[in-house]
């Protein structure tokens, strides 16, 4: 077998330990997810790649790294250039501080870590992935003037009340702060050239959403007439 995928792991959620052969190459996205009695697994030394969101809540599961390629750091799986990660192993730490070398989170990291309040990004993140910090209990981040991209779903299902983008920020994904119920008010920088229309779908308490002078036209066409009527400018 070179292949680990969630299609051929049924049942797998009640499994505690897990001995991965050398011939596995690839750990794909959501292999193991929700595996919450995973105690350990060996990561061996022929594995190339782990696609991101493939260890996905599991909250207990400790690694045998056998492998160069990755590199565990605390409760952080990342990998060897410490610039990528991959997979955090945890749920009772509400404030998490990340290593400074990181530019990119992967896609599903902090998915459901509903003791997570608070989390320091550093200067160096340029990516946040795909459902990065989806379903948990963030009201308050501050994101890095060095940041580019949100993918999408990003931070659905948060308690972010309030947040301001970074004026490096190119490219918001969709769904990106959808189900912040909290969320009151948005910051949306000269510098974005893509945002989804139902970015901020069912954000109820929603009520303005501040671009810079000049900016209104080009963010109310990218947001849609519904969202676009809360478009407001900056001191305005």
């Amino acid at each position: 077998m070179r292949f680990i995928s969630c299609d051929n792991n049924e049942n797998i959620t009640l499994i505690e330990r897990i001995y991965l052969p050398d011939s596995i190459k690839v750990i794909d996205r959501e292999a193991f997810m929700d595996c919450a009695n995973l105690v350990y697994i060996n990561i061996p030394l022929g594995l190339e790649t782990i696609i991101s969101g493939a260890f996905c809540g599991c909250y207990n599961v400790q690694f045998d790294m056998l492998n160069s390629h990755y590199r565990v750091e605390g409760r952080m799986l990342i990998n060897s250039m410490k610039n990528s990660l991959v997979s955090y192993h945890g749920n009772d730490e509400n404030n998490v501080i990340l290593p400074d070398s990181l530019r990119f989170i992967r896609s599903e990291v902090f998915h459901s870590c509903d003791a997570l309040t608070k989390i320091v990004l550093l200067k160096n993140i340029e990516e946040i992935g795909e459902l990065a910090f989806a379903y948990n209990k963030l009201f308050k981040i501050e994101l890095p003037p060095t940041l580019r991209i949100i993918g999408p779903r990003a931070f659905i299902g948060g308690e972010l009340r309030h947040l301001t983008l970074p004026p490096t920020v190119e490219s918001i994904g969709y769904c990106a702060f959808n189900l912040n119920a909290e969320l009151q008010t948005i910051n949306i920088p000269p510098s974005v050239n893509y945002i989804s229309p139902i970015t901020f779908a069912d954000c109820f308490k929603l009520s303005r959403i501040i671009v810079s002078q000049g900016d209104e036209d080009r963010v109310k066409k990218m947001m849609g007439e519904e969202m676009g009527k809360k478009v407001c400018v900056k001191n305005g």
